[in-house]
């Protein structure tokens, strides 16, 4: 019976490391998910940016082009 209840032992500790893993990815991926939300929200604004950069940068191109021809 002492082998049996030292199997038992082992097993409870094994669950108790399996449960606090559990817990910490838990909190590691509740984290990771507000900062890919607000990694979105400023990505939106940075790509609108570069969008009126490269607008910008475009038309400068063709007017030089034209007064240049």
């Amino acid at each position: 019976m002492g082998q049996f209840a030292d199997k038992i032992m082992e097993q409870q500790t094994d669950i108790e490391l399996i449960q606090y893993h559990a817990e910490e990815t838990k909190s590691n991926v509740t984290q990771s998910n507000r900062i890919l939300e607000q990694t979105q929200k400023v990505g939106t604004g940075y790509g609108f940016m570069i969008f009126c950069f490269y607008m910008g940068f475009s038309i400068i191109l063709h007017m030089l082009h034209y007064f240049n021809s």
